[in-house]
């Protein structure tokens, strides 16, 4: 069998930091507001959460809980049970890639989160960060890979190699 003449090793797992905009009852077009509060009152009062049925507490609470717009501005304070972190001048949420792509569930405290909704309405940006190394040439590379979510997703990447000396 013959041997791969390029090998390469990837220094620390893969990362992904994830940017989030904050659910928000208030949406930038009045008619989505009013919209989302009528639908809220309609599930919330109708039938939807009489019994046999019964609605989450953050459904019954607030307009927010059952459907949300986002805040462009505004940045959740947790994520997964994680603070933000201030990288490249944005607020991000790093988490190691395989805890995602890998697991079903992610356990924080006494909290679980389902990794299925890692990625949601309110993810605005995503970015899979990875450094690798190569033995043979003595080169380090940075690899980046970004997904933005606006009304399409628009993906980029960036790759950097760093010589030794």
């Amino acid at each position: 069998r013959p041997v791969y003449p390029y090998p390469l090793l990837l220094v620390a797992p893969p990362v992904l930091l994830q940017q989030r905009a904050k659910a928000s009852p208030t949406c930038t077009h009045q008619l989505g507001s009013d919209y989302l509060e009528q639908l809220w009152r309609q599930t919330v009062e109708g039938v939807t959460c009489l019994r046999p049925y019964q609605c989450p507490d953050d459904v019954l609470s607030e307009p927010g809980g059952l459907m949300a717009c986002s805040s462009s501005s505004e940045v959740p304070e947790l994520f997964f049970g994680q603070r933000a972190l201030a990288l490249e001048g944005e607020l991000q949420f790093a988490e190691f890639l395989q805890s995602v792509a890998d697991a079903s569930i992610l356990v924080r405290g006494d909290e679980a989160w389902e990794t299925e909704n890692y990625l949601d309405g309110l993810s605005t940006a995503v970015t899979v960060a990875m450094v690798a190394f190569s033995p043979n040439y003595g080169i380090a590379s940075t690899i980046r890979i970004t997904a933005r979510f606006e009304t399409d997703v628009k993906v980029d990447f960036s790759v950097e190699h760093f010589q030794s000396l």
